[in-house]
């Protein structure tokens, strides 16, 4: 679960309010966690290497996507180019 708030956690580990502040605390301090909103009540928390990671490769998809795009406008398809090989050759026959 990379993005959490407190209550959440405190449901999903059982523990109390102030045990749960206490570990985002620790693990804001020791850079694990970061906050994801400027709120006081209902922050709203997220795994700082694994949102990089997600961020990382959300780029690296659009990096290839664009890149696919591209080819596909400069490289006709293969279907498109049988088909126009076969309409010049009739013209010429």
């Amino acid at each position: 679960m990379p993005v959490f708030t407190t209550s959440e956690a405190e449901l999903k580990v059982g523990g109390t309010t102030s045990a749960v502040y206490r570990a985002v605390d620790a693990l804001v301090e020791a850079e694990v966690l970061r906050p994801l909103t400027d709120r006081k009540r209902n922050q709203v928390w997220g795994v700082g290497d694994m949102l990089d990671e997600l961020d990382d490769l959300s780029v690296r998809i659009g990096t290839a996507a664009r890149a696919e795009d591209q080819t596909r406008r400069v490289l006709p398809s293969p279907v498109l180019t049988r088909s126009l090989l076969a309409f010049l050759v009739s013209l010429l026959w």
